[in-house]
Formats: C-alpha cells, sequence, structure tokens
C-alpha cells in the first residue's frame, strides 16, 4: 500500500497539509481498482487513521474515503 501511495504523492505534489484531504480523495479515485484488487481496504483504512492522528484529516473524511472505496464515487457535499 504505502508503496503506491508514495508514488502517487510523488507525482502528485502536496505543498501545504491542507491539500492532503483532496489527495487521499484523487488517490481512492485513481487506485480504487488496484486497491481493491490487492485486498488493501484495511490498509487504506490505518493510513487514514495515522493522518487523522496527526491532525490531517477530519473523521468525517475518513467515512466520505471509505465511502469512496466502497461505493467507487465520491458522496455528495465534500468541497
Amino acid at each position: 500500500f504505502m508503496n503506491l501511495w508514495n508514488r502517487f504523492i510523488k507525482c502528485h505534489h502536496v505543498i501545504a497539509d491542507r491539500y492532503i484531504p483532496r489527495r487521499v480523495e484523487t488517490f481512492i479515485l485513481v487506485n480504487r481498482d488496484k486497491l481493491i484488487g490487492a485486498d488493501l481496504r484495511m490498509n487504506l483504512l490505518l493510513h487514514l487513521s495515522n493522518l487523522w492522528d496527526y491532525g490531517l484529516i477530519s473523521k468525517n473524511r475518513i467515512s466520505s474515503c471509505m465511502a469512496m472505496y466502497d461505493d467507487g464515487e465520491m458522496p455528495s457535499g465534500l468541497t
């Protein structure tokens, strides 16, 4: 999982912490098939939990990101 995440972040630079939530969403949308194919749901959830521990994403964003993973579409109401 981290190899996939690190490759993604190298191509999609993060200039400030406030961009992390949007990058996570993009990561899930771009790599959803790979994540599902490799059964990496728990790895994704653990990574999101670590980002929450460091104050980079909210608990609501974790829920919406996991919904994106499960449903394959961005939940309404996200900016």
